[in-house]
């Protein structure tokens, strides 16, 4: 999996419908619980065990379940309090009269877990992989089957949910505390949903993979955010090491002009990369130039959305060799960024380590005399180390190893790769995902972003845009799904301003409609 950003080291599991065939007791409480409420009111409408159960109240707490119900039908009834006795007065005491329900037909019918779940989970504990379970039931631990349970190292449920005081799915919150407790980062661990909350759950948190559980024909799960749906537990692979070939190939961006544009919506906002996105990469780089039309696109562009360009270069660098006015610039990854009307920012943490980064500079210029080909590049927040002319493979690994003993004396950075470069950066929380994150901050209407990039350096942008709704399109070939976590492919930088041209061309259709 070496390489595969998106290949799970552990599982989140829901329960209900997932490992157990609670959901359907889940799904019949609810029924009885609002046809009582409709009948008793005399109003003619019931609930529908399958829009309704999956649109209002599925993966949902309890509460909150009742309230989009009645949102959903334009109902008013009062909140009421959790010890509300079961009734129909109050949301609460609906909900519990919900829950109250479920339990009945729980004791009355017994749980047992869904077809292929025990192999499953004894599988993924024999390979050492953490697994949790996270449910917005409070009945989660009660319907547990034992032989399940001793699975499942970390188990959190609503009433977990009511004591940590954070919000159910469709927040992450719940998904991010299970990862917390296995002490495995989101973007490593595999989601297992059923109900579309759960899985838009799993992907405003930053989850490496989502797998729906349903029917792979409709779209429902799809739409909520998943990046796979299989029809149970069972059809997944036992050994974890296969479940990134889950992870389909990107689409081609060129081919889905219509759906990107609709999907960015009203507001949209563009973040380019230079080097290999906008231009090819070449050996040396000066020489990557854009021409006059791509400078104009980039010109009109600027007149309809708001637009940055992000690259690894210094600010001054990128700024000179795109050469557009009126538009933003963020340099060195994004440590120091230019917008419009002379604004100017620089990551206080990164200028806290400059004294480091030329006394790294100093040791990688006498260390690299010796190796043919290799070359120094000091920007204001990175140094780079440029491979590309290398006489040899030796001479790239020599070159490697030299940055990784720089970087080891220097606990205030951290060394990062790309296309033929080894480079040190300050060890600061702070990457291309987080300029995006802090220029849309600043925009107003709060844009969808779209980010376009080829180099591993992008994808904390293209992950930080899928977790707030935005696209990433990455450009070059990738092997699989799990190599990326961007939504869209381009083959070169050919293919990047044709796909502007393309947007260009819809943006100016949507302003003359």
């Amino acid at each position: 999996m070496a390489g595969q950003l998106r290949a799970p080291t552990a599982v989140v599991f829901d329960l209900d419908g997932v490992l157990v065939d609670t959901a359907r007791f889940h799904a019949m409480a609810w029924q009885q619980t609002f046809d009582r409420f409709f009948s008793e009111r005399g109003i003619e409408d019931s609930f529908d065990r399958d829009e309704d159960y999956r649109r209002h109240v599925d993966g949902k707490p309890r509460y909150e379940g009742v309230a989009s119900l009645l949102r959903s039908r334009g109902i008013e009834v009062p909140k009421g309090d959790p010890e509300d006795r079961p009734g129909l007065d109050t949301r609460t005491a609906i909900g519990n009269l919900k829950n109250e329900l479920f339990n009945q037909l729980v004791d009355s019918e017994g749980v047992t877990a869904l077809p292929g779940v025990r192999p499953l989970l004894e599988a993924l504990r024999a390979q050492r992989v953490p697994l949790a379970l996270v449910s917005s039931s409070r009945n989660a631990r009660r319907v547990l089957p034992t032989e399940l349970s001793g699975l499942l190292e970390v188990q959190l449920d609503g009433t977990d949910l009511g004591e940590l005081g954070v919000p159910g799915k469709p927040d992450p919150a719940m998904f991010h505390e299970a990862a917390r407790r296995m002490g495995v980062p989101p973007r490593s661990i595999a989601v297992i949903e059923d109900a579309p909350a759960g899985v838009a759950a799993g992907r405003a948190g930053g989850f490496g993979l989502v797998v729906g559980i349903g029917d792979p024909g409709h779209r429902r799960l799809f739409e909520s955010g998943a990046d796979v749906v299989v029809p149970g537990v069972g059809d997944l692979p036992l050994d974890i090491e296969v479940w990134p070939s889950l992870l389909p190939v990107p689409a081609p961006a060129l081919d889905s002009v219509t759906e990107i544009v609709t999907a960015l919506g009203a507001e949209p906002a563009l973040f380019l990369d230079y080097d290999g996105t906008l231009t090819g990469i070449v050996a040396d780089p000066a020489q990557a130039t854009i021409d006059d039309g791509a400078r104009e696109l980039l010109r009109r562009l600027a007149s309809r959305v708001p637009l940055a360009i992000v690259s690894g270069r210094g600010l001054s660098d990128v700024r000179e060799m795109v050469g557009v006015d009126g538009i933003t610039y963020g340099g060195s990854h994004g440590f120091e960024i230019d917008r419009p009307g002379g604004r100017h920012f620089e990551h206080e943490g990164a200028v806290a380590v400059l004294a480091d980064l030329d006394a790294a500079q100093t040791a990688l210029e006498a260390g690299v005399a010796g190796l043919d080909g290799v070359r120094v590049e000091r920007k204001r927040f990175a140094i780079a180390v440029h491979t590309r002319l290398a006489a040899n493979d030796d001479v790239r690994q020599k070159a490697g190893e030299l940055t990784a003993q720089v970087a080891g004396k220097h606990p205030t950075l951290t060394q990062t790769g790309g296309k033929e470069i080894h480079e040190l950066r300050p060890n600061v929380d702070w990457d291309k995902g987080a300029a995006l994150a802090y220029l849309l901050e600043l925009m107003p209407a709060s844009p969808r972003p779209l980010y376009i990039g080829d180099d591993s350096t992008d994808e904390d942008a293209f992950l930080r845009a899928r977790i707030i709704g935005g696209i990433g399109i990455r450009v070059g070939e990738v092997g699989s799904g799990a190599d990326t976590w961007a939504d869209y492919l381009l083959d070169d930088p050919e293919q990047t301003i044709a796909l502007l041209e393309s947007m260009l061309e819809a943006f100016e259709g949507i302003s003359a409609t």
